[in-house]
């Protein structure tokens, strides 16, 4: 597959229309954003045990497509999106699997614009392992890097837009401005360093040892976490060389800036963005798919890709 920037014949991103407009409903968002395109970086490397097929997660089928294709193929047509690194099993049995997938589904546009790179042990570890292929392709600091599960595959355009554009929206200055990838000053505030999507707690969240119910934690300001998350390339790999060397675990990327005091943005996210983890999640899935017509015809062969 290939390992640099979409080809000399496709337009620039960045002077393209989105495919969905996007939502300017959240707060922060006064005026259209001009988005620079991203570099993305889409994880694919776990395990999927719990799902119970007996494959790595990403090639799990949804609605007879593989996982990781349903994620892919949405950032593959956003015109904010410049390539997509896809984070492999380190297996080359996998990568070869994953790699005629690629193949099969998008033809020339997967040779064109997306890498793959073999995955570490853990999730941290893979987005690492895509942080130092980027710095190797001399990414500047500056440069917007997506960050999306394939274990997320209903992914939409809009989501994607909506956390391109509030990287855009400055933040009142905070005395950091000088990090790598980061600018501004107390006139002009500061670009955030990162952006989450999340969802509201509606549920009572009680804190349980054993079936011992120890104590109910408020659920006031407290939100689930989705992806994709989008960051500046210099702080987020900054950040992930800092975790790495102080042993530092985290569940996401945006926690890892959190951890350093860098500021990170949260917007709301997508009810409909859910995490496939267990058999009944896929079961979940297939039906919000199924009430997508661009969905349904790609599950009937169409990659929907551009060309």
């Amino acid at each position: 597959m290939g390992s640099g920037p979409m080809d000399a014949n496709r337009p620039n991103p960045g002077s393209e229309t989105p495919l969905m407009p996007a939502d300017h409903a959240s707060a922060g968002h006064q005026t259209a954003c001009i988005v620079e395109p991203a570099r993305a970086i889409l994880v694919a490397a776990g395990r999927g045990e719990r799902l119970g097929f007996g494959l790595p997660k990403a090639r799990v089928p949804l609605a007879g497509t593989p996982l990781f294709l349903h994620a892919l193929g949405t950032l593959l047509e956003h015109p904010r999106v410049r390539d997509v690194l896809l984070v492999t099993p380190d297996d080359p049995a996998e990568l070869d699997a994953m790699m005629l997938l690629l193949g099969e589904s998008f033809g020339p546009v997967a040779s064109r614009c997306v890498r793959l790179v073999p995955g570490g042990a853990e999730r941290q570890d893979s987005v690492l392992a895509a942080l130092v292929a980027l710095e190797e392709d001399n990414a500047p600091p500056d440069a917007m890097v997506l960050v999306h599960d394939a274990a997320r595959p209903l992914l939409r355009p809009d989501l994607v837009t909506r956390c391109l554009e509030a990287m855009e929206v400055r933040l009142p200055f905070g005395g950091q401005g000088d990090l790598p990838g980061l600018t501004g000053n107390e006139e002009t505030g500061r670009l955030p360093a990162g952006v989450a999507p999340g969802l509201p707690v509606r549920e009572t969240l009680k804190l349980v040892y054993g079936d011992r119910v120890i104590n109910t934690q408020p659920r006031e300001g407290l939100y689930a976490v989705q992806t994709p998350q989008v960051f500046r390339f210099g702080p987020l790999l900054q950040a992930h060389r800092r975790a790495h060397r102080y042993g530092l675990r985290a569940t996401d990327d945006a926690a890892l800036l959190e951890w350093q005091g860098l500021p990170v943005r949260l917007i709301p996210g997508d009810p409909e963005n859910l995490k496939v983890t267990f058999p009944g999640d896929l079961e979940l899935a297939e039906r919000l798919l199924e009430t997508r017509p661009r969905a349904r015809a790609r599950s009937r062969g169409g990659n929907g890709s551009r060309s």
